[in-house]
């Protein structure tokens, strides 16, 4: 059934840490400007989210894909930080033009990246893609000695030494917004930060565009700007840190839509 709004919905594939309610000030600008956004919750990120793995994070968005794919909707995704993982393997075999062939309307148009992790070949993980291969002093692991058998303690789940990670994470928000901000993070599994990618960025078919965060104080801007130059990607950026779909949610918007209307080339 063909959709009666031609323009294309976002899905969001939102980061570690950060329930999708979070990214509300996003979702409203782009509202303001006629785009719609669907920020389904990833089911790797909770206190009871132990050992889930990625292929939940994956199905989940292409759980929130399928009914608009069904209405003839094509759908761009919009990855924040690890979301960038889970969105690129949802992108196999559902492009447009794929699922056109098989008979099948809607599909993805378009991937952004939001100063996210655009693992470049298959193989590597969440944690084989952080510099040096090791987690940063600000990560916290969670670690449950009660391993049944007695083979000592495994770790469950990823978080944040709030101390460390707060001014790397908020630096370009207020006091009082990045306390609540970080007030309202979760935990996420741990299985899903080890888990290699059998597809990869090299492997997504659809135009992709990174967008660096040119304040991130998380997620290294030089990082950033490699992962961009590399895999066809079209490179934008906004003034923001890491959080930008909340500290400047309206550039955030406006980049979007210059993507949703075939302008990001320009």
């Amino acid at each position: 059934m063909a959709s009666s709004d031609p323009k294309p919905t976002l899905l969001l594939a939102h980061g570690a840490w950060h329930p999708p309610h979070l990214y509300q000030p996003l979702k409203d600008a782009l509202a303001k400007r006629g785009y719609t956004l669907i920020m389904p919750a990833l089911p790797t990120m909770g206190k009871e989210a132990r050992s889930v793995t990625l292929d939940a994070d994956i199905q989940a968005l292409l759980d929130a894909a399928e009914p608009l794919f069904a209405e003839g909707k094509e759908v761009i995704l919009v990855a924040h930080s690890y979301g960038g993982i889970p969105a690129t393997v949802a992108t196999r075999s559902n492009s447009t033009a794929e699922r056109k062939v098989a008979g099948k309307t809607g599909g993805f148009k378009h991937i952004a990246y939001l100063a996210a992790f655009a693992i470049p070949v298959a193989g590597l993980s969440n944690l084989t893609a952080v510099p040096g291969g090791q987690w940063m002093p600000w990560h916290k692991l969670i670690v449950d000695s009660q391993t049944p058998g007695g083979k000592g303690d495994k770790i469950e789940q990823l978080f944040l030494h709030e101390d460390l990670a707060k001014p790397l994470l908020y630096n370009d928000l207020a006091d009082k917004a990045a306390d609540d901000m970080f007030a309202q993070l979760v935990p996420q599994s741990y299985a899903a930060t080890v888990q290699p990618l059998e597809f990869a960025v090299a492997d997504v078919t659809i135009p992709k565009t990174y967008i660096v965060c040119e304040k991130d104080a998380a997620f290294p801007v030089p990082l950033q700007k490699h992962l961009a130059s590399g895999s066809g990607f079209v490179q934008k950026s906004v003034s923001g840190g890491h959080s930008a779909f909340a500290s400047v949610p309206d550039e955030l918007a406006e980049v979007l839509v210059r993507i949703a209307e075939g302008k990001d080339k320009d």
